[in-house]
């Protein structure tokens, strides 16, 4: 169901549902860009499919870096927004 409205909308996205090994297989080597955030390890395995005239992006563990300064009142909704903003976006995508 989901698959039909997201391509009555935008007929160019395919789904696949390969295994986390033939998806790295398979796209890797067919992409001029690969943008990664995720564990160094998975990083490292990524560039050994890819191809060396790819460019290839790698945002580390985390994209949503916190700073915190001196001056910074901690209480339970800072709180509350730092892990939200971790948590948002841990890599998904």
């Amino acid at each position: 169901m989901f698959e039909k409205i997201i391509n009555k909308f935008f007929p160019s996205i395919k789904f696949k549902y390969d295994s986390r090994r033939e998806f790295l297989k398979g796209c890797t080597q067919k992409s001029g860009v690969v943008i990664y955030t995720g564990k160094s390890e998975n990083a490292t395995e990524i560039l050994q499919e890819i191809s060396v005239n790819t460019l290839f992006i790698y945002n580390g563990g985390g994209c949503n870096p916190i700073v915190i300064t001196d001056s910074c009142n901690i209480n339970d909704e800072v709180i509350t927004k730092i892990v939200g903003a971790q948590l948002y976006n841990s890599g998904q995508d």
